[in-house]
């Protein structure tokens, strides 16, 4: 299942494009496994600073985005996910 994921502000120094195409394999289609694909494609920086982190923080969590909503306000990392579904590293946003 191809799912297309894209980082945006400081997420993109941990990936050479904005926007990567992800393979996932069979019975493998959720945020979880999808970071666990990430750890493995983008190395060591990304495993350290953002994966681990995210597994373990909610606040964290809410920067992951399937299409248009926060994966807080789905199933969190257990969120499933579906052929041609576009996943989001944001940056944390303030302001009114």
């Amino acid at each position: 299942m191809e799912i297309k994921v894209c980082f945006y502000a400081f997420f993109r120094e941990y990936s050479p494009e904005q926007a990567l195409q992800v393979s996932l394999e069979p019975g493998k289609d959720t945020i979880g496994d999808l970071i666990q694909v990430l750890k493995e494609h983008l190395g060591e920086k990304f495993s350290r600073e953002v994966a681990s982190l995210i597994k373990g923080n909610r606040e964290l969590q809410g920067l992951v985005y399937v299409g248009s909503k926060s994966i807080l306000r789905l199933d969190k990392l257990s969120t499933r996910l579906k052929p041609g579904d576009t996943v989001k590293f944001l940056p944390p946003m303030a302001g009114g």
